[in-house]
């Protein structure tokens, strides 16, 4: 319940700051007369920035606009079917000691996820929520492998426009990745490594005329910004979305990914690959 009372506090964050902008905009008018100036003119020193805010919001950047104009809101929710293949070692720093988990441990080597994600943009930042249910665990025999389930992230659009997007983004998980297993060879071992943070790139092309099906291309990729718990990623998907109409869209696609993972505590550290194939279904507005 701590997760998904964050979670719904990081969607309401965007609109609290939005509205806490709007008032100290109207009280600013009102008792430092001099203040809108100073916005003004740090807008003129930086014309890519003032240029960008001031499209999304009209009113930030002019000192005699009475309140800021609120900025265009979307959203999307998202079901998708990962199936993946699994593999990986562990390995003792120290001693060079290194075992199969599928082989020597009992993992399974593939598994399915089914992951939902709802994201709420407001102007070309988006806030995202992820949870990933494994339906066939990373569990063998003589191990576990447990990878955080959930996650938020946003993306910041540097582009944006009907039919292409491209930026950066950013996401955190939760929870911690734990590892434990037990064997002759290496005894018994326990661990869990730091919460993964990554940061990455996406590009989104909507291709055709919006009053008929057009087609989707979309390429993701992230990198591990904390040592400890390593996730680099890398992702494309093509698929069709619907006419679009004052009920939002539909988006079918499918895609591949490729994932390393790998965490640890001295001296020892495992290192997996995941990778394989997806079909969701999303709904846009």
């Amino acid at each position: 319940m701590n997760h998904i009372r964050n979670c719904r506090l990081s969607a309401v964050l965007p609109l609290a700051l939005l509205l806490a902008c709007t008032c100290a905009d109207v009280v600013s008018a009102q008792q430092f007369p001099g203040l809108e100036r100073e916005f003004a003119s740090l807008f003129s020193r930086i014309p890519s920035l003032g240029g960008i805010i001031g499209g999304e919001m009209p009113g930030i950047n002019h000192p005699g606009a009475p309140m800021i104009l609120p900025p265009i809101f979307r959203g999307e929710a998202r079901v998708r079917a990962y199936f993946t293949g699994f593999s990986g070692n562990l390995k003792n720093e120290n001693t060079g000691l290194s075992v199969s988990l599928v082989d020597d441990l009992g993992h399974v080597d593939s598994a399915t996820i089914l992951e939902t994600m709802l994201k709420l943009k407001i102007s070309r930042l988006s806030a995202r929520v992820h949870c990933d249910s494994y339906l066939r665990t990373f569990r063998g025999g003589n191990g576990r492998f447990d990878w955080p389930e959930w996650r938020v992230g946003a993306d910041l659009d540097l582009i944006d426009t009907p039919q292409f997007r491209f930026g950066i983004n950013m996401d955190y998980y939760w929870n911690q990745p734990e590892f434990s297993a037990k064997s002759d060879e290496i005894d018994s071992v326990g661990f869990s490594g730091p919460k993964p943070v990554t940061w990455g790139l996406h590009a989104t092309l909507d291709r055709g005329d919006p009053r008929t099906l057009r087609w989707n291309v979309e390429g993701r990729g992230r990198l591990s910004l904390r040592t400890g718990s390593r996730l680099d990623e890398l992702e494309g998907a093509l698929g069709v979305l619907s006419p679009e109409t004052a009920f939002g869209t539909v988006l079918l696609r499918g895609g591949y990914r490729h994932s390393w993972l790998e965490f640890g505590a001295d001296p020892w550290k495992v290192k997996t690959q995941w990778s394989g194939v997806f079909v969701d279904l999303s709904y846009r507005y």
